[in-house]
């Protein structure tokens, strides 16, 4: 690896030597058709409504269409300042980002003094179902105590509504959770609506919290939660949005919260038809040094019948600091198309990080858990065991599967916390880059920009010698530094300078070097190895002889 700080590679000798060094490729890098570098670059913005209040936003690929279908919360200035959802709006965008059709309204208020669509800080969730060729959406109601439950689902309601590939609204709002609780109850709420499509059988695999918003204990009414507890529930739902009251078609995690309600996710694995859903440990903080208490999550595989592939698995967020003392409060799971591996990233309010981790088929963890700048909101694979993220600030972030950070870069301007989504076209088989959109806030309204997701790779460079200690005119380097010098010396050391030379670029990883020697007064070998290294190599480079 290249010494960032220095940007040097050290060159060790072991009985005198000439040496010449020379770059002959970088990595972790693609040329792109314009002459530049990157991994992730993004295009143009384009507006799809002026409203700086709406905020809230997912998105989705149509394979087929190469298209997206995005939807956010269409927010009403005029009431509570902004806190108050008038509804939620979609848009087809086009491969590059332009609007198609739309913007369109997908639900309403219908009774603006009941506050319906109260959960502003939630974003409305979109899938894409290909055996039925449409889009579904899902979405929160609460009624206030002054309008009666629909259907008798008590006091709030997950609501999904099905839309065209041309966004035309199919059919009516569909109540998507059962009743929860005792009859006449308002304390059993559903929460926190995660949606994503059934590959396997068609249909959609959909999950929300249920809680108990009491604080006190008022009896059996929420299923046997305890006041403030709460539950995830898995729920299967066919093309139609229906299954929601069919028995054997929900299961609730086998972990329960005890401190309040927690924001589930949920991720299908098209090559094994397993689903995993995650839970954090809302709320529960630790008064001890670590905080663990608080910095983990639980994880859970089922099969594609909704049965435990294994038992509920605990996973700790790693590396933690002193400070971090708020609880893992999101937790984003994606299936990785190459393995039959999960990426998980989570965080926890305020201080921002993005933990990321690495499960196993059965939700085992494969690795030490690493850490990353920038709350994420939405996360999606590149299809070469990489993936990338939207943050808050509007940052696209490129990550190995190892936890490892490629690339991060600005994509939409910063305006609310709640800014950014992201979805990908399906990985190119020449190599080519991941092409995708990405919908968020802009300084006036909501936009959308085009991506270019790079592999990491290896790109050739035309041979440049860096380093030539041979004297006289016919022995240079490509910019005339480290030129000269004379042999080096038995156990002498020479730091190189490799970025910014030679064709290597700034933000290379590695470098791919020869090392050649010639006129040495007796055996030795050459080490090369960067800068930062905390030692040298014990093996050598290159090994040479007095006779050549």
């Amino acid at each position: 690896m290249v010494d960032r700080a220095r940007r040097r590679f050290a060159i060790v000798a072991v009985a005198a030597i000439a040496a010449s060094l020379v770059s002959t490729a970088h990595a972790d890098d693609v040329e792109l058709d314009d002459g530049t570098r990157a991994r992730v670059v993004a295009g143009e913005l384009n507006d799809i409504v002026d409203d700086p209040l709406d905020r809230s936003f997912d998105i989705v690929h149509h394979p087929t269409l190469d298209e997206y279908l995005a939807v956010w919360r269409d927010f009403d200035g005029s009431v509570g300042s902004g806190s108050v959802a008038r509804g939620v709006l979609g848009a087809v965008l086009r491969a590059d980002g332009t609007v198609r059709v739309g913007p369109f309204e997908i639900a309403a208020q219908t009774e603006p003094s009941s506050e319906l669509l109260k959960d502003s800080l939630f974003s409305p969730r979109v899938a894409y179902d290909a055996a039925a060729d449409r889009y579904a959406v899902v979405f929160m109601r609460n009624a206030s105590s002054s309008v009666t439950p629909v259907d008798d689902r008590r006091s709030a309601q997950v609501f999904g509504r099905l839309v065209s590939t041309d966004g035309e609204l199919l059919g009516t709002e569909v109540a998507l959770n059962p009743p929860l609780g005792a009859a006449g109850a308002d304390v059993c709420v559903p929460r926190f609506p995660d949606l994503v499509a059934d590959r396997s059988t068609g249909g959609y695999l959909l999950v929300y919290t249920r809680h108990h918003a009491s604080a006190v204990d008022s009896g059996d009414i929420c299923e046997g939660l305890d006041p403030a507890a709460s539950v995830t529930v898995l729920q299967r739902l066919d093309g139609a949005l229906a299954g929601a009251d069919t028995p054997g078609t929900r299961v609730d995690f086998p972990l329960v919260n005890s401190a309040g309600p927690a924001v589930p996710g949920v991720s299908h694995h098209t090559a094994t038809g397993r689903v995993i859903v995650t839970q954090p440990f809302a709320g529960a903080v630790d008064t001890g040094p670590d905080n663990r208490s608080g910095l983990r999550f639980a994880a859970q595989v089922y099969d594609s019948s909704l049965d435990l592939v294994a038992p509920v698995r605990t996973i700790d967020v790693d590396p933690i600091e002193p400070d971090d003392k708020r609880a893992v409060d999101l937790v984003l799971p994606v299936a990785d198309p190459g393995t039959g591996n999960w990426f998980v990233l989570s965080s926890a309010p305020f201080f921002e990080p993005a933990w990321t981790n690495l499960l196993g088929p059965t939700g085992e963890d494969l690795r030490g858990g690493t850490r990353l700048e920038g709350r994420p909101t939405s996360v999606a694979p590149v299809g070469d065991r990489t993936f990338v993220f939207t943050t808050e600030a509007g940052t696209i972030v490129h990550v190995r599967a190892d936890g490892t950070l490629v690339h991060p870069a600005p994509v939409l301007p910063p305006r609310r916390p709640e800014n950014a989504a992201l979805a990908l076209a399906p990985a190119a088989d020449d190599g080519s880059p991941t092409r995708g959109v990405a919908v968020g806030l802009g300084p006036a309204g909501v936009v959308s920009s085009t991506l270019l997701v790079v592999a990491p790779g290896v790109l050739p460079v035309t041979p440049a010698r860096l380093l030539e200690t041979r004297n006289g005119p016919e022995f240079t380097t490509i910019d005339g530094r480290f030129e000269g010098g004379g042999p080096l010396d038995s156990g002498s050391f020479v730091a190189v300078e490799v970025i910014d030379r030679g064709g290597v670029p700034a933000d290379a990883e590695a470098v791919v070097l020869n090392v050649a020697a010639t006129g040495a007064a007796g055996d030795g070998y050459v080490t090369a190895y960067p800068c930062d290294a905390p030692e040298r190599p014990l093996t050598a480079n290159l090994n040479y002889t007095s006779a050549g």
